[in-house]
């Protein structure tokens, strides 16, 4: 609470900033989020990513 108040604030104030900041934090998280799953992916490049480490693994045996 100490450093929500420091610059002379009431603890009222305080905590309604805190709230307000956390809830534009969560929003503009919410927000990236859902940007990263719009971005088009791509084409398929025709590797098999799990095949190539399975090979991998058996070279090592």
């Amino acid at each position: 609470m100490a450093v929500l108040t420091h610059d002379g604030s009431s603890r009222s104030a305080a905590i309604r900033q805190a709230v307000l900041e956390a809830a534009l934090r969560k929003e503009r998280a919410a927000a990236m989020r859902r940007a990263v799953l719009r971005m088009p992916l791509g084409e398929p490049d025709g590797i098999d990513v799990a095949a190539e480490i399975s090979r991998g693994r058996e070279e090592e045996r």
